[in-house]
Order: C-alpha cells, then structure tokens, then sequence
C-alpha cells in the first residue's frame, strides 16, 4: 500500500500523449507549493496506484489525482482541483466545477478521444530538468 505524505499529490498521466506532456510542464511552472509529483499511468508506481484505488481500466483517456488519505479526482474533477493549486491564468480552470460533471466530463473525455490527433503521440519518454526529477516516480 501506498501511503503519500500529506503535502503530496500525485498526478497519474498519459505518459505517451504530448498534450498531457504540455500540461504537466505547465503544473511544473505554476505550482507555487510544489505540491504535485507526476507519473505516468502505465508506470509501475501507476499502476501500483490504481491497483489500491480499484481501477483497473486500462483506457488511459483519464487524468488521476491521488491526494493523501486515498482519495481521488478523474478526469474533469482531477483538473479542476489541480487548477486550483496553480496561478492564474490556470488556476481559472476551477470554474469547470460550476458544470454538471455530466457536462465537464464530456468535454474531457472529447478532447481525451482526440488528443492524439491534434496533438501527436511521443514516441520517447519525457525527461524532466535536474531540478524536477525527484517530482517524477516510477
């Protein structure tokens, strides 16, 4: 069992998708607490994670939030509360949970459906800077 320190959140990915690179580069930039650690859904510490969460899906279309105390946000509801922890302009994002999830979650999961096409596959991994890498696990 994974048990997180209490300042630590953690980011599930899609490790191969350049938009979910993009973003996570953005977090890394924004976040002034450095609260949030990263690492890619299909990872072993991944799917260590989803195994204690019971999720089992192997569709990588969703973002995880794993905060301490084994609580977790999907998709929609993952970036909001991420978006909150940011400066602004990203920390505006908050909002989409003034959307029926209904509503917020389809959204998401369009642009999850079409990430690739618009964005491209990364056909390597992402290696972060010297000073960023204890945010990254396996």
């Amino acid at each position: 069992m994974i048990i997180l320190p209490e300042n630590i959140y953690v980011i599930l990915f899609d490790g191969d998708c350049l938009l979910c690179h993009a973003c996570v580069q953005k977090i890394i930039q924004n976040d002034t607490s450095k609260k949030f650690y990263f690492a890619a859904l299909n990872s072993e510490f991944g799917d260590q994670i989803r195994s204690q969460l019971s999720i089992y899906e192997q569709d990588y279309n969703s973002i995880i939030l794993y905060l301490p105390n084994y609580t977790y946000h999907i998709k929609a509801q993952a970036v909001a509360e991420i978006a909150k922890h940011l400066k602004a302009p990203y920390s505006w994002l908050r909002f989409t949970r003034l959307l029926p999830n209904s509503i917020a979650n389809w959204i998401y999961d369009y642009v999850a459906r079409n990430r690739y096409q618009w964005f491209g596959k990364s056909n390597s991994c992402y290696l972060p800077k010297e000073d960023e890498r204890h945010r990254f696990l396996d």
